[in-house]
């Protein structure tokens, strides 16, 4: 189609729901939820929820961060991210600091006691997330996460918000 010219839009056959796309769409947001129920059902183990756990596992790689860096790592609301701190902070395993340099930005690291959970919980919890995928030959979990990245990054430019991970 030249260039400039919009395409035409696309019919999709809404009632058998057999767009590629519309099935594509059910198949995925089927196997995200499954993996979530699954990784929620491994870190509750911990006495963790997922977001708990999110928060800490972004902080043992990443460090100690800004409250609004965690936010915009995991996808979610500063909000949130403020609630599940002050839940991890309440259990002694993660603390608000403040820099020196500016002190409008509050930070959020782990404890000795939040690093010796992660330290001891995150090997077995990579395994589980292995196992998890071991249905897939590493060329195919290569290839599905790919191609996720590629829809992501597609969807992001077309809702105007840049680059998604």
């Amino acid at each position: 189609m030249p260039s400039g010219v919009p395409a035409a839009p696309r019919v999709i056959q809404t009632k058998n729901a057999e767009d590629p796309a519309l099935r594509t769409w059910i198949v995925l947001a089927r196997a995200y939820h499954t993996i979530v129920r699954a990784v929620s059902r491994d870190v509750s183990r911990h006495r963790l929820t997922l977001g708990q756990f999110a928060v800490m596992e972004a902080l043992y790689h990443k460090g100690a961060l800004p409250l609004g860096r965690v936010g915009s790592l995991l996808l979610v609301t500063a909000g949130n991210i403020t609630y599940v701190v002050d839940q991890l902070e309440r259990r002694g395993l993660v603390r608000r600091e403040r820099r020196h340099g500016d002190r409008r930005v509050v930070y959020a690291a782990l404890t000795a006691k939040g690093r010796a959970l992660i330290d001891e919980i995150f090997p077995a919890h990579a395994r589980y997330i292995a196992e998890l995928f071991d249905t897939l030959p590493p060329d195919e979990q290569n290839q599905l996460r790919c191609l996720l990245k590629k829809l992501g990054f597609a969807v992001a430019e077309l809702e105007g918000e840049g680059k998604a991970d």
